[in-house]
């Protein structure tokens, strides 16, 4: 079994809108696992209409978790996280315009390395503490009134 795929890129190859793929996935026709309700990873072998095995598919999901799962492993900020996906340094691919799918191994790997030989320069990691974004409550933000 392949590595999951986007929604975005499921629906490039099935020559669709995004909103046919969620369709198809919520009508069972495409198997997908939800990644801590930020995006979908698609089967591609569901995709493309070959024979495939749904909790093999859910076991090769929990190799991927999200950006602020990362960065509880890491113990790096979200931005961070990015960039070190962006550059190489953590391996994963971009389920849409706010989320990322981390490989975990990738992540605990770095965390490793970073204990092993830790760097002489430069702000030191706080090992320990969550560096995940914290939770914006939903709505609207308050204004400050004007005097």
């Amino acid at each position: 079994m392949k590595q999951p795929i986007s929604v975005r890129q499921a629906a490039e190859m099935l020559g669709i809108t995004d909103i046919a793929v969620l369709k198809r996935i919520a009508k069972g026709q495409l198997l997908a696992v939800p990644l801590c309700g930020k995006g979908l990873l698609v089967c591609v072998e569901s995709v493309q209409g070959k024979k495939h095995d749904p909790e093999e598919f859910r076991r090769l999901c929990d190799r991927y978790i999200s950006v602020p799962q990362a960065c509880d492993i890491v113990c790096v900020t979200d931005g961070r996280i990015g960039r070190m996906l962006a550059s190489g340094i953590l391996k994963g691919f971009r389920l849409n315009e706010k989320a990322w799918a981390v490989e975990r191994k990738s992540c605990e790997d770095n965390i490793r390395e970073y204990m092993e030989n830790p760097p002489a320069q430069g702000r030191k990691r706080l090992v320990g503490e969550s560096r995940a974004p914290k939770q914006r409550p939903k709505g609207r933000s308050p204004r400050k009134k004007s005097a």
